[in-house]
């Protein structure tokens, strides 16, 4: 669905793709014509507030957000779950894998990333087609870059579950490998 609207702020930046929630008051209405002849009534609406949001959570609200904010860190990688939030359609986890100095790079698995919950597991999903964008994170990380996104995993019940993600430091050869598993414990 599209809208249009007309606004003299020349500080109001606004992208293709870009989610908002506009907030204003119906000031009564205005005739309109379409290139047809055909009239019809269109609101007048005086917009107050413009709030930028994130398209994933106007399309997949989160019903509930569990605030993690922890890192561990093994040989060069920082990694960062920073929360886990929950929808009808998936649950999917914000985190941030950081190369703190590897200067081969580092290498993130995010298709190896795995929740477990009771006697369950649940894979990350490879291919979510949302039909939306969100923060991706790529899987080659670059010596000093921060990478931050989503992986998303398909709808799991309330209750504890562990949380594993895992990364590999590069080397010189490939002996010099070291593979990191990142293990989050969530109650």
């Amino acid at each position: 669905q599209k809208v249009w609207f007309v606004s003299n702020n020349p500080n109001l930046d606004i992208k293709n793709k870009d989610c908002f929630i506009l907030e204003g008051t119906i000031k009564g209405k205005a005739g309109a014509e379409n290139l047809f002849g055909a009239s019809r009534d269109l609101p007048l609406i005086s917009l107050e507030k413009i709030s930028n949001v994130s398209c994933l959570d106007v399309k997949y609200p989160a019903f509930k957000t569990l605030k993690i904010n922890e890192s561990q860190t093994f040989g060069n990688i920082k990694f960062t779950l920073h929360e886990i939030q929950f929808s009808e359609e998936h649950t999917r986890a914000l985190v941030e894998v950081e190369n703190l100095g590897n200067s081969y790079g580092i290498t993130f698995y995010s298709h190896q990333s795995n929740i477990l919950q009771g006697k369950s597991q649940f894979p990350a999903e490879q291919f979510m087609f949302l039909n939306v964008d969100y923060e991706r994170v790529e899987s080659q990380i670059p010596n000093n870059i921060v990478e931050k996104g989503y992986i998303f995993f398909d709808p799991i019940s309330d209750g504890s579950f562990k949380i594993l993600f895992e990364a590999t430091e590069k080397g010189n050869s490939y002996s010099d490998y070291k593979d990191h598993e990142f293990q989050f414990n969530v109650n």
